[in-house]
């Protein structure tokens, strides 16, 4: 999948087939874009025509970037993902019902995420908790199973911890 920002999208991240800036959906694949806002929840009847689509292209789009077939976000927000003093990249964190998936927003020049650090699955995690560290930074902690962490730098701190948790009880 491309990374493109649906701001300036002029084709489906999916399928390529030109796209209106402002369409919320392709016509082609039926891929549903998600506009782009600071902080959000989300159902999944809201998405149950791509979900249930049998188009393979049809896929939900969230800040640029096509999820997998069948996943659909839960939460997004805007997040760092925090690797040490003085280094972090910017973007969104995404709850999905597959993942944690963090989407820098390519203002990152040497911090950009590696790979490994743009996806957690689900069933590889073993908890999250809250962080807050010199009272300010907010963040939450996500534990996986072989023992490695990764932390985000994020706002509503508890409302992610909560969802988290409850999506992860349910899997």
């Amino acid at each position: 999948m491309s990374k493109v920002s649906l701001k300036k999208v002029s084709k489906c991240p999916s399928c390529g087939a030109p796209v209106e800036p402002s369409a919320l959906q392709c016509e082609y694949c039926g891929s549903y874009f998600i506009p782009e806002k600071d902080d959000e929840d989300f159902s999944k009847d809201k998405f149950s025509a791509v979900l249930n689509s049998t188009k393979e292209t049809s896929v939900i789009c969230i800040h640029g970037r096509g999820l997998e077939k069948g996943e659909y976000p839960i939460r997004s927000g805007p997040a760092n993902l925090y690797r040490g003093w003085m280094n972090a990249a910017g973007g969104h964190l995404v709850l999905t019902n597959r993942r944690f998936l963090f989407i820098d927003h390519g203002l990152n020049l040497e911090f950009k995420a590696t790979p490994e650090e743009e996806s957690i699955y689900l069933k590889d995690v073993a908890d999250v908790e809250a962080k807050t560290v010199m009272l300010v930074s907010k963040r939450i902690v996500v534990h996986k199973k072989d023992g490695t962490f990764q932390e985000y730098v994020i706002w509503n701190q508890k409302k992610w911890v909560d969802i988290s948790k409850n999506v992860l009880a349910n899997i």
